[in-house]
C-alpha cells in the first residue's frame, strides 16, 4: 500500500511540474530578436543628458514583446549607410521597448 501511494505521490508531483511548466512557457511574453534575423524599430523618442550624450527608446512589435538579449548582450545598430555599432540594452527584460545610450563624437556618423 505504501508502494501505491508512493507512486500516486510522484505520478501528482510529475503532473504539477508538468502543468507549470506549460503555464510559464504559456505566460512568458513573445521575444522580439531572433538570433541571425534583423529587427526593425520605431524610435520613440530621445533624452537628451548631455549635449552629446542621449538616451533612444525604441518601440518593440508590440506592449508584450520583450527584447530577449541575455545579461551583457548587445544589439547592432545599423544606420542608412550601414555603418553597425554595437550596444548593450539598458533594461532588455522591459516590455514593448528598449533603450540605449549614445554618445556622439563630432565628425563621427553614431558612436
Amino acid at each position: 500500500m505504501q508502494r501505491v501511494a508512493a507512486a500516486g505521490a510522484a505520478s501528482a508531483s510529475a503532473v504539477a511540474a508538468a502543468a507549470y511548466a506549460y503555464h510559464a512557457a504559456e505566460q512568458a511574453p513573445p521575444t522580439a530578436l531572433k538570433p541571425g534575423s534583423l529587427l526593425r524599430c520605431k524610435l520613440e523618442r530621445v533624452d537628451e543628458f548631455t549635449p552629446d550624450t542621449a538616451r533612444y527608446r525604441f518601440a518593440l512589435p508590440s506592449a508584450r514583446h520583450v527584447l530577449g538579449v541575455r545579461p551583457a548582450g548587445h544589439v547592432l545598430a545599423v544606420d542608412g549607410g550601414n555603418v553597425a555599432r554595437a550596444y548593450t540594452p539598458l533594461d532588455a527584460a522591459r516590455a514593448g521597448a528598449f533603450d540605449i545610450v549614445v554618445r556622439r563624437y563630432a565628425g563621427g556618423y553614431f558612436s
